[in-house]
């Protein structure tokens, strides 16, 4: 038997998971049930060193990647696109550096598109 990955696991039921000062944060919370607000009692330890691992390896390639022109003129055409600068949609986390190298080769148009669809832009805006 395969065990699911607990974050993959709440993502499945529509959930985000994030993780402040030590403090797991599940959005949205209208939908966390006792049944999954049991599981992720069951399972709070691996989530949050999962989160945690993964925020060090972003903060790792946020400082040793610096935007090449392909990248920087990608995302200036997202964020003409969206109506915003690109420092903005790269604070709010709307694009993060591994959607610079996953996504780079998707049609800007689309890209603006799934992130205008998106919880966190109409959270936003």
């Amino acid at each position: 038997m395969t065990s699911i990955n607990p974050i993959q696991y709440l993502t499945k039921q529509g959930l985000t998971i994030s993780i402040t000062d030590n403090k797991l944060n599940v959005k949205p919370s209208n939908r966390v049930t006792k049944e999954i607000a049991n599981y992720i009692k069951q399972h709070k330890d691996t989530i949050k060193n999962q989160l945690l691992a993964h925020s060090q390896n972003v903060g790792k390639l946020l400082q040793l990647t610096e935007l090449s022109p392909i990248q920087y003129n990608w995302l200036n055409q997202i964020a003409n696109i969206l109506q915003v600068t690109p420092d903005y949609l790269l604070q709010h986390k709307l694009i993060d550096q591994f959607d610079l190298v996953e996504l780079i080769d998707k049609p800007p148009v689309i890209v603006a598109n799934t992130i205008k669809a998106g919880y966190y832009w109409l959270k936003l805006n």
